[in-house]
């Protein structure tokens, strides 16, 4: 396995870690949260140290993205350098492909499925199955992005103070991001031999 494709690992995990650290730390900061409510202090001055914590979750989650769309963008070079049209998609979309909107619902699962069925990939020992790590990886977006708007329409929506973290989103989001990543890995570590 090669440098970049450990980093890929290293900041996966780092990202799943901080994920983690978040969604445990909602627990408490959830109670915390509503006690001060239910005692009457203002919103604004609600102290919480979760939206804290949760920013290591965009950093790690940043890193991530970085790390992937370079390591994946050099993959699809190779392969399509070995076997012109192995990837049908160009290689800008590595990248960007897990960005931009719509298309970002399938397009990093068409590269990673394009690589892993290349002729040099596919006649190596196990198969992954791409559909799990992808639509683990998507519902955990969904339920991540459902759980900020959530929190954005109950704070200006609603007449009466409502709590901003949902615990349960968030450690359902950290069970499928984890499912996700055991997956991720094999995907990295198949490719990883190859390009």
């Amino acid at each position: 396995m090669n440098d970049r494709s450990k980093t890929v690992l290293v900041v996966s995990r780092m990202f799943l870690a901080a994920v983690w650290i978040s969604s445990l730390a909602s627990i408490p900061n959830f109670r915390a949260y509503q006690d001060q409510m239910s005692s009457g202090v203002a919103i604004k001055d609600i102290v919480a140290p979760y939206a804290s914590v949760s920013v290591f979750v965009t950093i790690t989650s940043i890193g991530a993205w970085a790390y992937t769309s370079v390591w994946l963008r050099q993959a699809v070079d190779k392969a399509n350098l070995n076997v012109p049209g192995t990837v049908r998609l160009s290689r800008g979309w590595a990248m960007w492909g897990w960005i931009v909107p719509i298309v970002s619902l399938w397009f990093p699962r068409m590269i990673v499925n394009d690589l892993l069925k290349s002729t040099a990939v596919a006649d190596t020992e196990s198969e992954i199955n791409v559909n799990t790590w992808w639509m683990t990886w998507i519902m955990y977006s969904l339920l991540n992005s459902a759980s900020a708007v959530y929190a954005f329409t109950d704070m200006y929506s609603s007449k009466s103070p409502i709590n901003p973290i949902h615990p349960e989103m968030e450690i359902a989001g950290a069970c499928l991001l984890t499912a996700s990543y055991f997956v991720w890995t094999k995907i990295v570590t198949k490719l990883a031999n190859t390009y």
